[in-house]
């Protein structure tokens, strides 16, 4: 009994979808924070357990420069930071990651499909279905990427 097409492609589109779950935050680099505006609400863990609220400066290659709203400006030693986040939670529309899903689904399955096989008009709606699946796939990493946004976190 032959296998039809369908259901090869969808092992592809399932292992695709894993690098959408697997972004974020690379350790022990610095250049996401390096990259905010001065003014920034930072919340910054420091690895003596100390929590810091504070709003971002500068960064240079060895401090980190803040100002903490009860002790005024910090230099803070890059090596003694854990972790450093956002302190307002990032609001996303779930819209927009159901789109893009649906079209990396559907537009995924067209173009892997039409190297292996030429495409044909039963095609499409197994693209919708690729697409549905896809949609859902952006809709749950969206829902569950809301709040605050992690810059850093060390090693």
């Amino acid at each position: 009994m032959k296998i039809s097409s369908f259901f090869k492609t969808i092992p592809m589109v399932i292992c695709f979808s894993f690098g959408l779950l697997n972004a974020g935050t690379i350790p022990g680099r610095w250049e996401k924070l390096d990259s905010q505006i001065p003014t920034t609400g930072l919340i910054v863990f420091l690895k003596s357990g100390e929590r810091i609220n504070c709003f971002f400066k500068e960064s240079d290659s060895e401090t980190l420069t803040v100002v903490d709203p009860v002790a005024g400006e910090r230099r803070l030693q890059k090596s003694g930071v854990d972790r450093v986040e956002t302190s307002l939670a990032v609001r996303d529309s779930a819209m927009n990651g159901t789109l893009i899903g649906f079209g990396i689904g559907a537009g995924g399955y067209l173009g892997i499909h039409a190297v292996i096989i030429p495409l044909q008009d039963h095609d499409f709606p197994s693209a919708l279905i690729f697409g549905g699946i896809g949609a859902l796939v952006g809709f749950l990493v969206d829902r569950t990427s809301q709040g605050p946004d992690v810059l850093y976190v060390s090693k």
